[in-house]
């Protein structure tokens, strides 16, 4: 019989060792994995993440959702509005995102009514921060392009690296609120800006082309949504500051789109685009600070119990 070498025996040890602080690595990444998606990514309202992972694995009967970009984020007040509202606005997402969410909530057992921002880019596709699907990429993956998907984002532990940063700020954002003021999924800001600042952003939009774009595919698909369900569904385009209109090039093409979603059984559509509010009260020239959007869902509030009996 051949005998065992030293080295032989020396790489069986070195291996069985090296093996053992993987499997070791391993486990602790999946505990790190899941403890930290659970405690910080998931355990807040306001971010990206959290809203796409409550929307397809939690459902609330009463609630009366609120979908868009950063301008639905920050512009309407749950608390103001209703203590059923719940905010689903996302920085950075276009309404091939939205209509994600209205596919999932109107897959829902659910009668309440639904709120739809509307951004005056029209209906385009842009998806914001990867790390907003990353929790539940296997049912997100396909709002990513080809491009930017990756089997790193089914690996756990590694697939947060360079996002935790982000994860943290959210999370931190919403137990502290140091510069914003968040409410049930909304987040936003509490301070004005100069009116020197202002005045600069003002200027930088007024020399700045603004046009309405409608994806056919994506655009199809939203109205299709529309017609598929007997729930009420309330189109919404918040303000503006006045200096984006200077060089919008097709409003027809607004009021023709918006004319059309009227037609829809089930929609209501508010346009409140150029409702005045006092420099003081934007953040920016397409968003509200706080205390503007308290008094624009105050008046929307006021409206819809008007238009739609909701209290």
């Amino acid at each position: 019989m051949k005998k065992t070498t030293s080295y032989t025996s020396s790489f069986r040890i070195l291996l069985g060792y090296v093996l053992l602080v993987s499997g070791i690595c391993l486990a602790v990444g999946w505990i790190f994995d899941k403890v930290f998606e659970s405690h910080v990514i998931l355990n807040n309202q306001i971010s990206g993440a959290a809203k796409i992972n409550r929307i397809i694995t939690q459902s609330h009967p009463e609630e009366i959702p609120i979908f868009g970009s950063s301008r639905a984020q920050g512009c309407y007040v749950p608390s103001v509005l209703g203590q059923q509202y719940f905010n689903y606005g996302i920085d950075g997402i276009s309404a091939n995102i939205t209509s994600f969410f209205l596919e999932n909530e109107l897959k829902k057992d659910k009668t309440t009514p639904i709120i739809i921002n509307l951004d005056l880019i029209g209906i385009t596709a842009g998806h914001g921060d990867i790390g907003n699907y990353i929790p539940n990429y296997t049912k997100t993956k396909h709002l990513l392009p080809a491009d930017e998907r990756s089997l790193f984002y089914n690996v756990p532990f590694v697939r947060y690296f360079g996002k935790y940063e982000g994860y943290l700020k959210f999370y931190l954002n919403e137990k502290l609120n140091f510069t914003k003021v968040t409410n049930n999924g909304g987040s936003f800001e509490k301070n004005a800006l100069t009116p020197k600042r202002f005045n600069e952003l003002v200027t930088q939009r007024s020399n700045t082309t603004a046009k309405f774009y409608l994806n056919e595919e994506h655009t199809k698909h939203f109205i299709k949504l529309l017609k598929s369900s007997e729930r009420k569904i309330i189109i919404v385009v918040a303000p503006y500051h006045n200096s984006f209109f200077n060089r919008f090039e097709n409003h027809e093409e607004v009021d023709s789109f918006l004319s059309e979603m009227e037609q829809i059984n089930n929609v209501e559509v508010v346009n409140f685009s150029r409702m005045h509010f006092n420099d003081s009260l934007y953040f920016d020239t397409s968003h509200l600070n706080y205390e503007g959007a308290k008094i624009f869902s105050d008046s929307l509030r006021l409206h819809l119990s008007h238009c739609c009996g909701l209290d």
